[in-house]
């Protein structure tokens, strides 16, 4: 059964776009606290979007109140040490670090104990204003349990880390974004956070699949490994790359692209001298370019399989113009 067929209890699962995954807590009454029956439900539905072909990049949130207030305390406290050690307590909540697909936390609200940790287990963590981070297990009597000593140290640091366990308080989503931890806080409203997420999620879904993998497990490398390991391992992935259908048609496709169609089109903007190197980057990979010569008008036809827009462009006063922004180069600015 695919993941659009499944019922589950604890979680919502959507595809707000193209190529991108959204799984949401819900669990409002109780402010999205995480309990073994939700992690369960998360971790089934990871597996099933980081299997399906369709998926590129998975959004986890919670609600404008709470992404996840920590761990459900009801279930914990009655547990002895032999149920935890026997039964492995709080091992599965880790799972999702496992997966080959980017996964972004989308968080407003309160993302506390156990909430705090599963947004460390994301790849990338997105911030509304209001989000209140905290590890506040020592009020307990206990620590993190779920990865926060280990994960928020190599995020912030041992002197941060050492203060937020032992004192238990909270921070702010502008503290972590100073420190490190969050990629960026995104301007307050309603609901903003999940569409920044979804947004990046959908630029992430749009590159080749392997490529985001092998820059995903690069990238965590670098907080596994040494520096020399790290840059080994590095070259490795790099260097298997190109053994890719998408590094070949990419590179290929550019070389192609800027051999061809590009030379004879900007010959009136770009002198001959000036035309060195590849300008178009790989978003214009797939794409040849047809001019008006009534308009001076260009338009840059992709592929179905690559970027599904015909854009036009301007030559004006040695510019090509289009509507997202220059990269300049020598003789002519040119879109991306």
């Amino acid at each position: 059964m695919s993941t659009q067929q499944k019922q589950y209890e604890y979680i919502l699962l959507s595809r707000p776009a193209p190529g991108v995954g959204l799984i949401t807590l819900n669990r409002p009454k109780a402010l999205n606290a995480l309990c073994t029956p939700l992690f369960k439900e998360l971790n089934e539905a990871l597996v099933d979007l980081d299997a399906d072909d369709e998926i590129g990049a998975v959004v986890l949130t919670g609600s404008n109140r709470a992404f996840a207030a920590g761990a459900d305390i009801k279930e914990m406290k009655d547990k002895t040490y032999a149920d935890v050690y026997k039964n492995r307590f709080l091992e599965n909540w880790s799972e999702m670090t496992a997966l080959s697909k980017p996964v972004i936390a989308a968080v407003s609200g309160y993302a506390l104990g156990g909430g705090c940790e599963l947004a460390l287990m994301c790849d990338i963590i997105l911030a509304s204003p209001t989000a209140v981070f905290g590890q506040p297990e020592i009020n307990l009597g206990v620590i993190p349990g779920g990865g926060g000593t280990q994960r928020l140290a190599r995020a912030i640091g041992k002197s941060r880390t050492m203060e937020l366990t032992l004192t238990g308080r909270n921070f702010s989503a502008a503290e972590a974004a100073s420190w490190g931890m969050v990629s960026r806080v995104v301007e307050e409203g309603e609901g903003k956070v999940v569409e920044e997420a979804v947004s990046m999620a959908g630029v992430i879904a749009s590159k080749g699949r392997l490529a985001v993998q092998a820059g995903k497990e690069a990238v965590n490398a670098a907080y596994e490994l040494t520096l020399e390991e790290g840059l080994k391992t590095e070259r490795r992935i790099f260097h298997g790359l190109f053994a890719t259908h998408d590094q070949k048609e990419g590179e290929h496709g550019c070389i192609e692209l800027w051999g061809h169609s590009w030379l004879m089109r900007v010959a009136q903007a770009c002198p001959l001298s000036q035309r060195r190197g590849n300008p178009l980057g790989s978003i214009h990979r797939f794409a040849t370019v047809k001019p008006d010569p009534r308009k001076q008008l260009y338009t840059i036809h992709n592929e179905p399989t690559a970027y599904r827009r015909h854009d036009m462009l301007r030559i004006e006063g040695g510019r090509l113009n289009l509507s997202y922004g220059y990269y300049d180069y020598p003789g002519i600015s040119y879109t991306m």
